[in-house]
């Protein structure tokens, strides 16, 4: 599709080798962060980690849509108009970092709150969160209730990995003296989860049930 801000999907149909695009102008971008509500089954699009440095660095940030608006995506691609959840407007955000995952309509995400300065240079933007800045909290999307969220303390974050015959996985990791360490951790409840695999020095991209 042309090149505009929005969140955006894209359905192909196998069987006449098609391709739909979709694009909601709600939200500034949505990069990947797709994710399957395990309990309800809803699907939602969320903010992209790219989104938070779209506001202190460019001039036009006011004509763009919300960079952290939660939206939801039908079955065939298409973008739910009765739906938009600004996780800015519940939470006094001025980074998001990334969304852990949804479950029962609840939501569990990183940011930094107000109280964080930006620096000068748009190039030190990668270097510049120390980990103990970030903030992990759950969001009831139907009273926006928040609380905070402990469950992966020790990790430095934890992103949404994949279901498999409906069991839900996540990838976590932290640093230790080895470097970075990665596991995928099954979740056994909301705010239970269990070890399933360790690696050390990189990272896992992609996990799949093969037979």
């Amino acid at each position: 599709p042309d090149n505009v801000a929005g969140a955006r999907s894209a359905t192909l149909d196998p069987a006449t080798g098609t391709v739909t695009y979709q694009v909601d102008d709600r939200l500034l971008s949505s990069d990947v962060n797709f994710y399957t509500d395990i309990v309800t089954g809803t699907h939602f699009v969320g903010p992209t980690y790219n989104n938070s440095f779209i506001s202190p660095y460019f001039d036009n940030a006011d004509d763009l849509p919300s960079p952290y608006t939660l939206l939801k995506v039908n079955s065939d691609g298409s973008f739910d108009p009765s739906f938009e959840y600004d996780l800015s407007k519940v939470v006094d955000m001025n980074f998001y970092s990334s969304t852990s995952f949804v479950y029962d309509n609840k939501i569990v995400m990183n940011y930094l709150d107000t109280s964080y300065t930006w620096p000068e240079s748009y190039d030190e933007r990668w270097y510049v969160f120390s980990e103990d800045s970030y903030k992990t909290v759950i969001i009831d999307l139907e009273t926006d209730e928040v609380k905070p969220f402990t469950a992966l303390n020790g990790y430095d974050y934890g992103v949404p990995l994949k279901a498999i015959d409906g069991q839900s996985y996540i990838r976590a990791g932290f640093r230790d003296p080895n470097g970075r360490v990665d596991e995928i951790l099954r979740q056994d409840a909301i705010d239970q989860f269990s070890v399933v695999t360790t690696h050390t020095g990189g990272i896992f991209q992609h996990f799949s049930k093969l037979w």
